[in-house]
Order: C-alpha cells, then sequence, then structure tokens
C-alpha cells in the first residue's frame, strides 16, 4: 500500500471527520490555526491540541476526547512525513 493511499484509509475511518477542528475552531477561534492559501484557515497549530484534549476531557465527552486524540496522533504522523 502506498504512503497515500495509507493516509486515506486512515482519514476514512474517522466517523466524524472534521469534528474536532470544528471543536477547536468553537474553543479557540481562529487564532488556533495557521494561514491557509488565499488567507483560509489551514492546520491546527500544534500547540493546540493538547488543549482542546484536556478540555474535552474536562467537560466528560469521551467521544470528543478521543476524536481529538486521533486528529493529534495524525497532525504529528503528518508533521513526521513531511520533514522525511
Amino acid at each position: 500500500m502506498t504512503e497515500k493511499a495509507s493516509s486515506t484509509s486512515i482519514r476514512e475511518s474517522i466517523l466524524h471527520p472534521g469534528r474536532s477542528r470544528e471543536y477547536i475552531k468553537k474553543e479557540f477561534g481562529s487564532k488556533a490555526f495557521e494561514k491557509g492559501p488565499r488567507g483560509r484557515e489551514g492546520k491546527v497549530k500544534m500547540e493546540y491540541w493538547p488543549k482542546a484534549k484536556a478540555k474535552a476531557k474536562a467537560s466528560g465527552n469521551l467521544s470528543l476526547y478521543r476524536a481529538i486524540n486521533e486528529g493529534e496522533i495524525l497532525a504529528k504522523k503528518a508533521m513526521e512525513r513531511a520533514r522525511g
């Protein structure tokens, strides 16, 4: 399986894609995102993943906590892949 196919299958395995991004945007606003192409929001800044994870765990919503944890893991893997 190629690297692109494996990353696609990981993303498809997430039940609600974008859920963690929506939560982070709601809690922290646009300051939690890097600037993307054409002035749009890009990736979530790495410093906001642990903050969002702690807030979700404190709220008692374990499903959201797992989704954010999964998003953090995927973000770290993407950074490692980009470095080579």
